[in-house]
Parts: C-alpha cells; structure tokens; sequence
C-alpha cells in the first residue's frame, strides 16, 4: 500500500514518549549527538531497547577500551588537581609526578586484578602508554596549558550528589534549557574542568 502505516514503522506514540522535552527526564549531551547523528538508530535503542545480538570478539592486542581508560585518566587528573587545590599550590613537576603515578600504578594493579589483560606483554604496553599520559597531564598543567586558574573538576550536574567525592560545584539538579512554549530540555552531565 501508499499509506505508511504502523506495519512500516509509523509509531505516532513513540514520538512524545521519546522527546526529551516533553518526558522531564534528564539527558546527557551524548545521547543528543546519537540522536542526530541516526535518529533510527536512537529510536531502536532508546524507544525499542534494541541492542546488537553478536558481542565483538575480545582483541588480544588491547586491555583497557578507551572508555575505561579515559574514565580512569580523568579521576586521577581530578585527584591531582583537588589534591592540590586543598593544598592551594600549583602543580609542580617534581613533586607530583611521583605521587601522579604510583595513584596510576595503583589503580593499574587494582584493574588487572578486576580484568585481567590477555598477556603480561599487553599489560605493560598499555601500562606504559596510560603512565605517558599522566606524565604529558602534569606537563600541561605546569605549562599552563589547560588555565591558570582551575576550581573545578570532574564537576557533574543533574545526578544525585555522591558523598565520596570532593566536588563542591556538584549540582544534583539538571541544566534545564527552555525551548521556547512549554518544552524545556532537562540536560545532566560531568564537566571535566571549571577554570576561573
């Protein structure tokens, strides 16, 4: 038929369900992105709870996804940085590079114990490469290279306040973005770094 019916995927319902404006339910940037980047593909996910069957295949040559390992960075740039904001002293190579890695060996051990790589040899790969990167952190902070003047890190809005973390800029509340009428967008995320 010519008609676009519910049997070709027209689902007029799914529409308010699924508009973040019209549900008051928090969203984070990066379902936004997936959104407009395949609509469909968000639809299935988010409207369908539609995920891919097949998991992928573990690769031999690789431990930590970037997203594990990016997690991992970003704690320990903002303990780096709280520490010294609690000290009130800039960052100071010498001094914190020791201190930067053994919190990053340290928790490279606790993750090994957790998920263990496929080889020692892959293990001291990304050990190295995740050490480098903490390294090439410090250094831009002593060069000023991220702002002189930082207040906050790892700062999240919109999700219940964890009491665990020092974050005084936490916000339990969402950003809300009035869109105009009665649609307001209710947006949570973590902003990596405030600085003055």
């Amino acid at each position: 038929a010519d008609d676009f019916t519910e049997f070709d995927g027209h689902v007029a319902v799914a529409g308010p369900l699924l508009d973040p404006t019209r549900t008051g339910r928090p969203v984070s940037p990066t379902s936004l992105e997936d959104a407009a980047n395949c609509p469909f593909r968000f639809f299935l996910r988010q409207g369908l709870g539609v995920r891919p069957i097949e998991e992928p295949e573990a690769d031999n040559d690789a431990w930590l996804t970037p997203l594990t390992k990016g997690s991992e960075l970003h704690a320990l740039f903002a303990r780096l940085m709280r520490t010294l904001r609690a000290e009130a002293r800039p960052p100071d190579a010498k001094k914190d590079l020791k201190r930067l890695r053994a919190w990053g060996d340290q928790r490279l051990t606790e993750l090994r114990a957790e998920m263990p790589p496929p080889s020692d040899e892959v293990y001291a790969r990304e050990r190295r490469e995740f050490l480098d990167d903490l390294d090439a952190f410090l250094t831009a902070e002593c060069e000023g290279r991220h702002g002189r003047q930082p207040v906050g890190f790892e700062v999240s809005f919109g999700f219940p306040l964890d009491d665990d973390e020092d974050e005084p800029l936490d916000s339990p509340d969402p950003l809300v973005v009035e869109l105009g009428g009665k649609r307001r967008l209710h947006v949570h995320g973590r902003i990596d770094r405030i600085n003055r």
